[in-house]
């Protein structure tokens, strides 16, 4: 749906939400992704245009930054094969430029909590297996983060550094990977209608 707000044309999405036997208190909530403000309704709450236009006016100045920072997100659609062949096209390339020799890159069976990869010991990655709808230049920043825990387990400044060497743009291309943090919540027929195909 299309509501306008000052002159601007903003999409939103409602998605919702069961709350479990009223174990807890819930409210509507919001979240802005992909150019677009997604709403979290609890299921059996009646919400209007004028109430979630009311919300988004209240905080219009964030919200309105956070549309023009997320515009350009998407998902992909593409299988495990697909992503393992991409991972290790990646892995290959850094391997030379980065002068270090990934042990064994593996995608997890199940989805991993709030992370898109870890780096275990020196040199054995394990990816997110929802990284299958990450975006390829987020995939490259997401090996090159994951490897760089090679030389430094921490996000210490030395970190940063070095993966500012190897990845222009480093710190920029991080936060694009934060970016997509919270995809996970996102309903089916959200995902579907910001997927594109490979």
């Amino acid at each position: 749906m299309i509501i306008t707000i000052f002159n601007k044309e903003v999409e939103v999405f409602i998605m919702w939400k069961d709350n479990v036997a009223g174990l807890y208190s819930f409210y509507i909530s919001y979240k802005v992704m992909f150019g677009k403000v997604i709403f979290t309704v609890p299921e059996g709450e009646k919400v209007g245009i004028v109430q979630l236009a009311d919300i988004i006016m209240q905080d219009w100045e964030t919200i309105e930054k956070q549309i023009e920072k997320t515009k350009d997100m998407y998902l992909v659609k593409r299988t495990r094969h697909e992503l393992f062949l991409l991972l290790k096209k990646y892995v290959k390339k850094y391997e030379q430029i980065m002068g270090v020799k990934v042990v064994r890159f593996k995608i997890s069976p199940k989805p991993m909590k709030d992370i898109w990869a870890n780096c275990r010991g020196r040199g054995y990655l394990t990816f997110n297996c929802q990284c299958t709808q990450l975006p390829e230049r987020v995939i490259e920043a997401v090996v090159v983060h994951e490897m760089t825990h090679i030389f430094y387990k921490d996000h210490s400044r030395r970190f940063w550094d070095k993966f500012e060497e190897f990845l222009p743009e480093a710190r920029k291309r991080d936060e694009e990977i934060d970016l997509y943090t919270d995809y996970e919540l996102l309903d089916e027929e959200v995902k579907r209608y910001v997927e594109q195909e490979v």
